[in-house]
């Protein structure tokens, strides 16, 4: 049964690597905004929902915020900043579906998985990074952004500010303003 938890081993020419309780099925990224990150705890019928929430196949990678490094300053984990630039590493681990574990889980998340596992009878990873209020943009590359005629004044705009930032972070609210300025003068010239 795909049910059935697996170990997977890599061999290289120097080392090997085993990795245990693997899954093997379907695999989501849940991201976006506050309805995505608004969790199982809080939805209606959360004590009944996270008491039956024993599903063994179903697993979840929750984002936390990470340090991480921008020029030369470190973002520190409770800063809630997130990064100008990819980062390699984030934290976060994955998690069985129990009682205890799903109710700190994103409900939107969570239902999916449930359902979608239930359907189709494989086992379901749900890998979340969400946070309310954040725009589309910050989902989306740069390059992607600017792939799109609509975006690619303002994608310009970022990107010039994070560099600014990057450079000189004192400089970054004359950056800013700076990048305003400029998007909403594209804004009227479109108009």
């Amino acid at each position: 049964s795909s049910d059935l938890p697996r170990e997977l081993t890599i061999a290289g020419g120097e080392n090997t690597l085993t990795f245990k309780d693997v899954l093997v099925g379907e695999v989501w990224l849940c991201s976006g905004q506050s309805n995505m990150d608004w969790q199982v705890r809080l939805s209606k019928n959360a004590a009944e929902e996270s008491a039956a929430a024993h599903y063994p196949a179903i697993r979840a990678f929750t984002v936390r915020y990470a340090a991480g490094q921008e020029g030369d300053h470190r973002i520190a984990p409770s800063e809630h900043r997130f990064a100008l630039t990819p980062q390699a590493r984030c934290l976060g681990a994955w998690e069985v579906c129990t009682p205890e574990t799903a109710k700190n889980w994103s409900g939107v998340g969570y239902f999916f998985a449930r359902d979608l596992h239930q359907r189709l009878g494989v086992p379901v990873g749900i890998l979340v990074a969400a946070y309310g209020a954040s725009a589309i943009e910050a989902w989306t590359s740069l390059p992607g952004l600017k792939a799109v005629p609509r975006y690619r004044a303002r994608a310009a705009a970022y990107e010039e500010a994070v560099q600014a930032y990057l450079k000189d972070p004192k400089g970054y609210p004359q950056a800013l303003e700076a990048m305003q300025a400029d998007i909403l003068s594209d804004l009227s010239r479109s108009e």
